[in-house]
């Protein structure tokens, strides 16, 4: 009875101490999960530079889109502004929330051992869902 007790207070605190962690935590333990599993050298692994959880919504993954797609077309920069309203305008028009939390990114910069066996530094952008319980896509 005594071990009983003993493995069920190790898992609450186990549970507990999982759900206390702050969303940055989160994403951290899933990036340190992944760089684990995906990586030809886990063991080489070393973070240099972990950046802020941000937010991902519709009106940033529209930032993001117009702003390529003006450099990609030789647009001036001017022009991102005008469009981004519009396109809140029409979410809005829509029913829907601009700034719906869709997920999460997250910048790592990271030093690791390559297929060759040389030290390579890296930069990916994580993005979460919003639940911060997978990953899903790796830039």
């Amino acid at each position: 009875m005594k071990q009983f007790l003993k493995v069920t207070a190790m898992a609450a605190c186990l549970f507990l101490g999982a759900c206390a962690r702050t969303p940055q935590q989160q994403a951290e333990a899933l990036i340190e999960e992944y760089m684990q599993s995906h990586l030809k050298d886990p063991a080489s692994y070393e973070c240099i530079h972990m950046g802020n959880l941000g937010n991902v919504t519709p009106m940033s993954t529209a930032l993001e889109l117009i702003e390529k797609g003006c450099k990609e077309h030789g647009y001036p920069n001017d022009s991102i502004n005008p469009m981004l309203a519009r396109f809140r305008a029409m979410r809005e028009q829509e029913g829907k929330d601009p700034y719906e939390l869709l997920g999460y990114t997250l910048t790592l910069k990271y030093r690791a051992k390559n297929s060759f066996g040389g030290n390579e530094i890296q930069e990916n952008e994580f993005i979460f869902n919003k639940e911060l319980t997978t990953i899903e896509a790796v830039k």
